[in-house]
């Protein structure tokens, strides 16, 4: 074989910069770089070292994320890590997202906590905490050995054949973890700051929107930055103590009145004393794992217009504070070591809890559940932190050629409604804690209608006594309500439309066909489906394969029961502008092909048989699982025919033809391209019209 050439990266004793703007970028980023040669990282003192090396970016990162909690903080968002370029060199980075003309002071904000931790390093609370949750993540890891994806074991042979990287295996990890995580000190891990931070090999990276209202540091004001930091008082930093319980109060119990079971699914159904109803599925999928879902009928159709906006920010508002007795940043100093999560939602037509937990970490998750539905904490300064991070998320989002194009597609097919306008710097000021809070204690101010399910590795006998504890002790006054139809509809006839955004030479194709669907019939959301499918495989050999036009071609059909029940075809495909009209036509051509003269057999074989794969693998996911099961309840389905695949298996190319013949109607769809700011007309009207 060939000898393999590794080039050299160049030292260099001044600091390089490279400043650039772009007219499609949305985000301001000041990054830094300090250059050093690959490293020895095959023996054990390797080992250690990249252990010390990421209880250091940890507990930095840490830091960074509580000060982009602060009412005004300096940046949106700051990491700290390591990276490799090219075979030779290797790099530190530190790197900040900032608002529009915040270069200065972010990256002293950045700076000020390098220098923080330079001069005063971290606490012992900090690297105890880390150290156990670096060792809770490598138990989970071995745990799970047995049941990883072949994919991760794949991409690991691939580092170790391309770069070196070792392969003890994670039962010889987690014995080096537990070996030499102990003998790892604070001194260790404080010298690294040190040790990293230099002038020689540094270089400085920003960019940002081209705007005539940004202004981009030049070089000599960002290496004031470092000097004018260096120059000031930084005091020590003080850690948020998690010393006391999550809850404010103790829940009283209820208990389990009620039990029902599907015994050849392994499934059971409780009903609580307070009305909420629980089903559970133990399985051994995977190792560490249970996941809950729930859901209650309602949601933020149920407030007026005016309140929407704040109904359906309500609950990322109000976690900001955290949950019970803790801030965020306390809860997640709580959390440490354990693996549990629980995340509050309001949709459109519910509301409910999500989340997942490790076996041993139950608990944790059923307290945050309880937590999460009765001792909400909204914070007046992490809502103003929250608001200046979607500010600067909406100010520069009309830049991007995609987000213009999703905006025209959503709002034109919503037709122009309330609920459905773009983001925007004016809806912002629609937000408002006090009724987002108003708004969530409502939605969960009578769990009685619940629906909770549990998936994954517990014994349902183990799990009883804190469903009963933290589920039966949650608020219930008898409140039935459920979801009032808002009146969005798509629009009828034939919509065209054309967005010009950007200046690369590519564009986007869009159809969508809408209509009336009978979502009862199960044979009807098995055919649509599998028609969609079908006729995805046939686009994909004519647009990419006969024509090369496109490097792929998606199509996809989703259907919807409330508030009205509904079908939705999606196509869609990238390619040259120039050939927009033609491959569109041909897109018209194999629709009309298909409703016409029908596809050949070796299409339906083709679309059964991943449908059979899909199902195999289904079958042990614990999230299809949860998913069906939440499913069937939600839409008053059955759960044994729901997994009956007898349908797929009788599919005929008949079915498919007498698919398309219903759904693919062309006198209701609509077709939206995305070209570049210059370039080719196409037949499509710019202004939408029909």
């Amino acid at each position: 074989p060939e000898e393999r050439v590794y080039h050299p990266v160049p030292d260099h004793e001044e600091t390089l910069f490279a400043i650039a703007t772009d007219p499609e970028a949305s985000s301001n980023v000041v990054s830094i770089y300090f250059k050093q040669d690959v490293r020895e990282d095959s023996t054990a003192d390797a080992y250690r070292r990249s252990m010390m090396e990421s209880l250091y970016h940890g507990m930095f990162n840490k830091r960074l994320f509580e000060l982009t909690r602060q009412a005004d903080p300096a940046f949106l968002a700051a990491g700290s890590g390591q990276g490799r370029w090219l075979r030779t060199k290797e790099f530190y980075s530190l790197g900040a997202r900032v608002q529009n003309n915040g270069f200065a002071r972010g990256l002293e904000g950045l700076l000020t906590e390098v220098t923080r931790i330079r001069r005063h390093g971290f606490t012992s609370t900090e690297l105890a905490r880390q150290k156990k949750q670096k060792l809770r993540s490598m138990e989970q890891m071995a745990r799970e050995y047995d049941k990883t994806q072949s994919g991760r074991f794949a991409a690991e042979f691939v580092r170790h054949l391309l770069e070196g990287e070792p392969i003890p295996g994670i039962a010889r990890e987690l014995e080096l973890h537990r070996q030499l995580l102990p003998t790892i000190t604070l001194a260790d891990v404080n010298a690294l700051a040190r040790q990293s931070i230099r002038t020689s090999n540094r270089v400085i990276t920003v960019s940002a929107p081209e705007s005539d209202e940004i202004i981009v540091p030049d070089e000599p004001e960002l290496l004031a930055a470092f000097d004018a930091v260096e120059a000031s008082q930084v005091d020590p930093y003080v850690d948020a103590s998690a010393d006391k319980p999550l809850l404010p109060d103790e829940p009283v119990a209820g208990a389990v009145v009620a039990r029902d079971s599907i015994p050849e699914l392994g499934v059971t159904r409780w009903t609580l004393s307070n009305g909420i109803r629980v089903t559970l599925k133990p399985t051994d999928f995977k190792n560490d794992q249970i996941l809950f879902s729930s859901y209650s009928l309602g949601g933020h159709s149920l407030v007026d217009d005016a309140d929407y906006m704040a109904a359906n920010t309500a609950t990322a508002a109000v976690t900001q504070g955290g949950v019970g007795n803790f801030n965020q940043i306390e809860l997640i100093n709580w959390m440490t070591g354990k693996v549990a999560s629980v995340r509050p939602y309001i949709s459109q037509h519910d509301e409910g809890l999500s989340g997942s937990a490790s076996p041993e970490d139950v608990e944790t998750m059923f307290q945050l559940i309880y937590a999460y539905v009765t001792a909400p904490r909204p914070d007046s300064a992490a809502y103003a932190s929250y608001r200046t991070r979607l500010y600067a998320a909406i100010e520069n989002r009309s830049s991007l050629p995609d987000v213009a194009y999703a905006d025209t597609i959503r709002t034109t097919m919503a037709q122009h409604h309330h609920r459905a306008r773009s983001w925007s710097l004016e809806l912002l000021e629609e937000l408002d804690l006090e009724r987002s809070t108003a708004i969530y204690r409502d939605r969960f101010a009578d769990a009685g209608d619940f629906h909770f399910y549990f998936v994954g590795n517990f014994d349902p006998a183990d799990l009883e006594p804190l469903v009963a504890r933290y589920l039966g002790g949650l608020p219930a006054s008898g409140r039935q309500e459920s979801w009032r139809d808002i009146e969005l509809r798509t629009p009828e006839g034939i919509i065209a439309k054309t967005v010009r955004r950007g200046l690369e030479p590519k564009a986007q194709t869009q159809l969508v066909f809408t209509g009336d669907f009978d979502f009862d019939s199960r044979r009807d959301r098995v055919h649509i489906k599998t028609m969609a499918d079908a006729i995805q495989i046939k686009l994909r050999e004519i647009l990419r394969e006969d024509m090369g036009g496109t490097y792929g071609v998606g199509v996809g059909a989703s259907t919807a029961h409330y508030p009205n029940e509904r079908y939705r075809i999606t196509v869609r495909f990238g390619c040259d502008p120039e050939r927009v009209d033609e491959l569109t036509a041909a897109v018209f051509e194999q629709i009309d092909s298909l409703k016409t003269t029908g596809l050949d057999s070796t299409y339906v074989a083709k679309v059964q048989e991943i449908h059979r794969r899909e199902h195999e693998v289904n079958l042990k996911e614990n999230a299809w699982w949860l998913n069906i099961l939440e499913a069937v309840d939600y839409h008053g389905f059955d759960l044994e025919s729901s997994l009956d695949q007898s349908m797929v298996e009788d599919l005929t190319p008949e079915d498919v033809q007498i698919a398309a013949q219903r759904w693919f109607n062309l006198e209701r769809y609509a077709r939206f391209i995305l070209l570049p700011q210059e370039g080719l007309d196409v037949s499509a009207n710019e202004d939408g019209g029909s």
